[in-house]
């Protein structure tokens, strides 16, 4: 007798090849599910490289602060414009930190004794993309149109490019031309005036009390009475929602702790009128908070819900109140 294979013999006992659609469909929507439960993970995963990455970026700005420090005795301007210029066109912070944070072929391509909008520096700050001074947690981090804001302040006219600023110095509490949250009483959060620019016929800066003035004035630790661990030296924004937040522009360009941490997104959504202000504080893209560098050099996270009068406290550096960041 031949016997039949064990195929034929599956097949006439009833077996079958392969899978019915219900169970393929099964297969699909666990594999789905898998999936599903996957990628928020691996979301976090990537989103905590970026902040790490955002982190160190800040750090190496801080320690730059700090090695300027320890050579001129101060921190650098936050705008050194002359009685002239008053708030147009001055050279920034940043570009005195170009040697601390290996951009010195940039800095020997600067003329500090002319305005940023012409030749050399023109040509050395537009279109200069720096990967250390960008955020990538921020997806619209880079270069913005000069012409954002009446391209007075800017290094270049419409049309041409220079970057967003994605970090900002501190200039905590301060006046920016108004202030969104007005003046409690006593006023511990509605400073000076004017971002601390040159302001009136003697062009005199009306300095900050954070520890960065958006104006022609210089601080040192010695300053900061209320102690470094205590007070905020410089921390993350989000360019694209405000006008002043470019790396290159002279005026309105130190963060305020006026408005919390991360409201600059929905403030930018309703905001008719000179926006810069409720859109000029910390912000970021990371969940939850921002992150900042204190004075003393080291790297703290401001959740949002922040106490208001606090977050005040640590971004003045001479209000007497010894705040701290633990107590957030």
């Amino acid at each position: 007798m031949v016997r039949e294979s064990a195929t034929q013999s599956d097949r006439a006992g009833g077996a079958r090849d392969g899978l019915t659609l219900i169970e393929l469909l099964v297969v699909v929507a666990i594999i789905g599910l898998l999936l599903g439960l996957l990628f928020p993970a691996v979301q976090a995963v990537r989103e905590k490289t970026r902040s790490n990455s955002c982190s160190g970026n800040l750090r190496q700005l801080a320690t730059a602060m700090h090695n300027y420090h320890h050579i001129n005795g101060r921190l650098p301007m936050g705008a050194d414009c002359t009685v002239a210029q008053r708030i147009s066109r001055c050279h920034t912070w940043v570009e005195y930190l170009f040697p601390f944070i290996n951009q010195q072929a940039v800095y020997d391509k600067i003329d500090f004794r002319l305005n940023t909008n012409v030749a050399p520096n023109s040509a050395a700050l537009n279109d200069l993309l720096i990967p250390s001074l960008l955020c990538p947690s921020d997806p619209k981090a880079g270069l913005f149109d000069n012409k954002r804001w009446l391209a007075q302040y800017t290094p270049g006219p419409a049309g041409t490019y220079s970057m967003g600023q994605s970090y900002s110095p501190s200039g905590g509490p301060l006046h920016m031309n108004w202030c969104p949250i007005p003046a409690m009483t006593p006023n511990i959060n509605c400073l000076s005036a004017g971002g601390g620019a040159r302001r009136g016929s003697n062009g005199v800066s009306l300095g900050a009390p954070g520890m960065f003035a958006g104006g022609p004035v210089a601080y040192g630790f010695d300053h900061c009475t209320d102690g470094l661990s205590n007070t905020f030296l410089i921390g993350e924004t989000l360019p694209q929602y405000s006008d002043f937040a470019y790396y290159f522009v002279s005026h309105m360009n130190v963060a305020t702790t006026n408005v919390l941490p991360n409201t600059a997104e929905a403030a930018h959504a309703t905001c008719t009128w000179e926006c810069y202000a409720p859109t000029g504080g910390f912000n970021s893209r990371h969940p939850g908070g921002v992150q900042v560098m204190m004075a003393d050099g080291s790297s703290r996270w401001v959740g949002d819900g922040i106490d208001y009068r606090l977050y005040q406290f640590l971004g003045n550096r001479k209000d007497g109140q010894i705040a701290s960041l633990d107590e957030q």
